[in-house]
């Protein structure tokens, strides 16, 4: 038929691979798109974490070529130290698998060795804060620098911490 001639030359004579010419149309790479298949090997539990963005794309596909019944126990593990794998675990933990050696106790050992907070839930502290220098120039006149706003808000939180340091003292009892 006419189509085929034209869906043949599209893919250069039946050589390419539907995948290559989807990646083409979607200005991705093909190695993404097989990512992004690899993900649907997850159980839905670790799955929701790497659409919650709490698990990286890499990760969650080193994951995803575990066993589910294994992966199950990596999720226990996930939960018990309310942290997530790095890309480094999650490789152990699909050569744990791979070798047979992958078990509630493996799996803990390697969720312990370097807790990673979910990304998602990293306490600001950590890192410092950050304050986004395009939102303040929203609040304070155009016309301050950066030197002035920052000592502003210092202030302003010194002053706060004192009313409230005064507010928790209260009357004795």
């Amino acid at each position: 038929s006419e189509n085929g001639g034209q869906v043949g030359h599209h893919f250069d004579g039946g050589k390419g691979k539907a995948r290559d010419a989807l990646a083409n149309d979607v200005n991705d790479s093909a190695r993404q798109i097989q990512r992004f298949i690899r993900l649907n090997n997850l159980v839905p539990e670790i799955m929701a974490l790497v659409d919650e963005g709490k698990i990286g794309m890499t990760p969650a596909v080193e994951l995803s070529y575990i066993p589910q019944d294994q992966q199950a126990l990596v999720m226990e593990a996930i939960d018990s130290e309310q942290a997530t794998p790095s890309l480094s675990q999650a490789q152990r933990l699909r050569k744990m698998s791979t070798a047979g050696e992958l078990n509630e106790d493996t799996a803990l050992e390697v969720m312990m060795e370097q807790k990673k907070p979910p990304q998602s839930e990293k306490s600001p502290l950590k890192g410092g804060i950050t304050i986004s220098e395009d939102r303040l120039k929203t609040i304070f006149p155009k016309t301050w620098d950066r030197v002035r706003m920052e000592k502003l808000i210092y202030s302003l939180l010194e002053t706060w911490a004192r009313h409230r340091e005064e507010r928790n003292k209260g009357p004795e009892r």
